[in-house]
């Protein structure tokens, strides 16, 4: 799933830098077909993001809770954990569905 999803987020990368360049609209047809293609890659591309955000903020706590160090800072992150780990499952799970429905082989 994950392989899927970085696939998708670097083709909506190379989407948005084509619709950026100064030849872009040349070819109304291709602009068209470009723009179709952003609209259904955003609304994957966008929860994946903040899945790959809440990854980094969870493994961040857990890094920081390893290391041990400030107390305060500690308890922020071990109060943080749990909220983060349902936000990813959350997000797995909507991720999971999105690709589903963008799959016309499913």
């Amino acid at each position: 799933m994950l392989d899927k999803l970085r696939q998708l987020a670097q083709r909506f990368e190379d989407v948005e830098q084509r619709l950026q360049s100064q030849d872009a609209f040349a070819k109304p047809e291709v602009a068209r077909q470009l723009l179709r293609e952003r609209a259904q890659l955003v609304r994957i591309v966008e929860p994946y993001r903040e899945f790959e955000r809440m990854l980094r903020s969870r493994d961040e706590a857990v890094q920081l809770l390893k290391d041990g160090g400030d107390a305060e800072l500690c308890e922020l992150a071990r109060a943080e954990l749990p909220g983060l780990e349902q936000a990813i499952a959350q997000l797995g799970d909507t991720l999971g569905r999105l690709l589903v429905d963008d799959d016309p082989n499913a």
